[in-house]
């Protein structure tokens, strides 16, 4: 079962890094996929460190994410935060859980950048 990005994502997360790819491809030999990456010029602060010195999030946040494996990480990343985590598996279970569930929605865009 197929769970990749894609190529054409790959593509576009390395070309938005100042990056490329090549491709070559042969028949009966197989197919060579390079990525080209620009180096880094000077050491950054890791990012973990610059997550840990962010004080804890708060409030609840409805996720909504079919693939389960994502679901999972995505939940386990905002729970690190500090935020009540609602998981929902498709669009109309997250509409029925806010019928019965409150959700600070406001603090999503917060979790979000928190997690980039």
């Amino acid at each position: 079962r197929a769970s990749g990005l894609g190529l054409s994502m790959v593509k576009g997360f390395v070309e938005q890094s100042g990056g490329h790819i090549k491709v070559a491809s042969e028949v009966g030999v197989g197919t060579t996929i390079r990525l080209y990456l620009p180096m880094v010029e000077a050491a950054q602060e890791p990012v973990t460190a610059a997550r840990e010195n962010l004080p804890p999030g708060k409030g609840s946040i409805l996720l909504v994410e079919d693939d389960a494996a994502v679901r999972t990480t995505l939940a386990r990343g905002l729970r690190r935060l500090g935020y009540a985590v609602i998981e929902a598996e498709d669009g109309p279970v997250a509409l029925g859980m806010l019928e019965v569930q409150a959700v600070d929605l406001e603090h999503f865009k917060i979790a979000l950048n928190r997690m980039c």
